[in-house]
């Protein structure tokens, strides 16, 4: 936190409004994991800062140096209102800090640019195998294998739900 006021001199009460944090993009009920989408404005100096300063034992559901390298490749920048990078980034960091301590699955996030991901139908099994081969191949990932199914919330089509070790992905 204290990073993030000292980046651009923002204090914690400009770009921490809410008491609550909006809704994630999914919710997977079981075995509980939140799923974020990140298109390109999540990708900042200030991302890549407090991304830095995660505890190298804390478990996170996408690769940690590929989207360090994303917010190097980036360097977005939103300025209005003017704190919204320091909100952003504050924000995404509570998802993916929050869950593993609540008990909760690590946030899986998946990158906009990877894939014309609405191109996938939710109702091939084509499709949902593959974007598992593509969503899901972080390193921390390697060892999970996960199946999809259509969420129950409209406007949003996809959830993943844990599987047996050893699926078969092939």
């Amino acid at each position: 936190m204290k990073a993030l006021e000292a980046y651009r001199g923002f204090n914690f009460e400009d770009f921490v409004r809410a008491k609550t944090v909006a809704p994630c993009d999914f919710w997977v009920p079981n075995p509980g994991f939140i799923v974020e989408f990140d298109e390109s404005q999540h990708f900042t100096s200030l991302r890549k800062l407090v991304l830095s300063a995660y505890p190298d034992d804390h478990p996170v559901g996408f690769s940690r140096d590929r989207w360090i390298a994303l917010c190097e490749k980036h360097d977005a920048k939103d300025n209005d209102p003017p704190y919204r990078d320091e909100q952003r980034a504050w924000y995404d960091t509570l998802r993916d800090l929050l869950p593993p301590l609540e008990g909760l699955q690590p946030t899986v996030r998946i990158y906009a640019s990877d894939y014309a991901w609405c191109s996938l139908d939710p109702d091939s099994s084509n499709d949902l195998r593959q974007f598992s081969d593509i969503a899901l191949q972080g390193d921390e990932l390697e060892e999970k294998y996960l199946a999809l199914d259509r969420l129950e919330n409209p406007g949003k089509r996809w959830a993943l739900d844990e599987m047996e070790q050893g699926w078969d992905k092939a």
